[in-house]
């Protein structure tokens, strides 16, 4: 068992989980098929990513892991767009800038998070 206390509160809820399974072929297709890809790490270190761990951080990334599925239109190929600190963020980073505006704590009390105007095209 690891010692990361998420992973630890998270194993109760797979492993008693009703309404949801993993297709574990499906898995390893895709497993695969991204192995012979190169893959791009997202840098964390983005603005509309926390730049402090406390608490609410843990909250505020449990929240947008939960709630980010698509944030692109599948018909049109249009984007979620939000603007936070003067930069337009799109897809996925547009609902996490869009969160960043809506929890200032996760800025680290940041009173300047509370200022930010959030725009959706």
């Amino acid at each position: 068992m690891s010692p990361n206390p998420v992973l630890k509160s998270v194993k109760p809820v797979v492993e008693q989980s009703q309404h949801v399974s993993i297709n574990h072929d499906k898995l390893k297709e895709a497993a695969r098929r991204y192995a012979t890809e190169d893959l791009i790490i997202p840098d964390w270190n983005a603005p509309v990513f926390p730049s402090v761990t406390n608490k609410d951080t843990i909250d505020f990334l449990f929240l947008g892991n939960s709630i980010n599925f698509a944030y692109t239109d599948f018909v049109t190929g249009k984007k979620f767009i939000t603007e936070y600190e003067g930069i337009l963020w799109s897809g996925a980073f547009g609902m996490w800038a869009s969160l960043m505006l809506e929890f200032p704590t996760a800025c680290g009390g940041d009173a300047l998070c509370n200022n930010k105007r959030s725009v959706a095209e």
